[in-house]
C-alpha cells in the first residue's frame, strides 16, 4: 500500500448522545445531557507513507436542527471543519481490513436561534475538534470499501466577542457509514 492514496467520504446521519458544559469567566454555569439527530459528512484525502500507515487532510461538515416541542423555539447549527488526520489499516489478507485513526480539526459554527416570541439571533465561534475513529472496511472490489466507522468528538471552544468570556466543551459519540477508494 505504500504510496497509494486514499479517497474517502462518510455520511452521518446519526441520532447522538452529548454531553454539554458552559463555563463563564472560568465557572462552570450550565452542564446537561441530550440526544440529537445530526447530518454529518466527512471526507478525507490520504497518501500511504508506508504499508497500512496513512496520513492526510479531513474536511467535516454537519448541520443540526432542534425545536423544542414546548415553547416551540427552534435552533440551528453548521459546522465547518479541516485538519490533519492519520489511519493505521491492520492487513488481515481478507476483505474485512479494520483500522485506527484521529484526525484535530479546526473548526468555524454558525448557530441561530429563533425563539417562538422574539426575533432571531445569530453567534458564530471557532474552536478545535480532537476526534479518535476506529472501524471496519470491507472491500467489495479491489480498490473500493464500504467503511464503518465508530468516532468520539472532543470540542473545545470560545464564543467570539463575549462578555464576560464563554467557553464550551462538548463530547460526542457516533457512527458514520460510507466509502473508500483505495488507488
Amino acid at each position: 500500500m505504500a504510496g497509494n492514496v486514499l479517497i474517502g467520504g462518510d455520511l452521518s446521519v446519526s441520532p447522538s448522545r452529548t454531553h454539554y458544559i458552559a463555563e463563564v469567566a472560568g465557572e462552570e454555569v450550565t452542564a446537561s445531557e441530550y440526544t440529537y439527530f445530526d447530518i454529518g459528512i466527512d471526507a478525507q484525502a490520504g497518501f500511504f507513507l508506508v504499508d497500512s500507515l496513512e496520513v492526510g487532510v479531513s474536511v467535516y461538515f454537519s448541520y443540526y436542527s432542534e425545536k423544542e416541542t414546548e415553547s416551540e423555539d427552534a435552533y440551528t447549527r453548521l459546522i465547518t471543519a479541516l485538519g490533519p488526520q492519520i489511519g493505521y489499516f491492520f492487513n488481515t489478507y481478507s476483505n474485512l481490513v479494520p483500522y485506527i485513526g484521529a484526525a484535530v480539526l479546526y473548526y468555524g459554527v454558525t448557530n441561530k436561534s429563533k425563539p417562538a416570541a422574539g426575533a432571531e439571533t445569530e453567534t458564530k465561534w471557532s474552536g478545535y475538534l480532537i476526534e479518535p475513529r476506529g472501524g471496519i472496511n470491507f472491500f467489495i472490489s479491489p480498490a473500493v470499501a464500504f467503511a464503518a466507522t465508530l468516532f468520539f468528538q472532543y470540542q473545545t471552544d470560545k464564543l467570539k466577542d463575549s462578555d464576560p468570556e464563554v467557553a464550551e466543551k462538548w463530547t460526542t459519540f457516533g457512527l458514520r457509514l460510507g466509502f473508500n477508494v483505495f488507488l
